[in-house]
């Protein structure tokens, strides 16, 4: 997948660092993966089953850190292999469903 990112103006960081600073003191985070296309960043968190802490993760840290960094609209994705809670679950088939509204779109990978 890397390797279509530049003929295609998009960018896949897996991994990144953030370093922030919050009333606890100095922090870091990781997400699993950005991809950056113009106009819209999507943030992916990756779990092998459905949990709250992706959630938490994606809309309490990781989209603060990324939208103040890039300055751009953020779309937050949790991928998991089995399904905890099919409540209030936000399914997506394509990326291009997924809007940057805070909502946290799932993605159920069966691979």
């Amino acid at each position: 997948m890397e390797e279509l990112a530049p003929e295609n103006n998009l960018e896949i960081l897996h991994n990144p660092w953030f370093g922030y600073q919050d009333d606890h003191g100095l922090g870091y985070a990781q997400p699993d993966y950005l991809l950056r296309i113009p106009g819209r960043i999507y943030i992916f968190e990756c779990k092998l089953t459905q949990n709250l802490q992706a959630v938490a993760q994606l809309k309490g840290l990781y989209a603060p850190l990324v939208n103040q960094y890039y300055k751009q609209p953020i779309v937050l994705i949790q991928i998991f292999k089995y399904i905890n809670n099919m409540n209030e679950l936000s399914f997506i088939t394509e990326l291009k469903e997924a809007k940057p509204n805070g909502r946290v779109y799932t993605i159920h990978w069966l691979g």
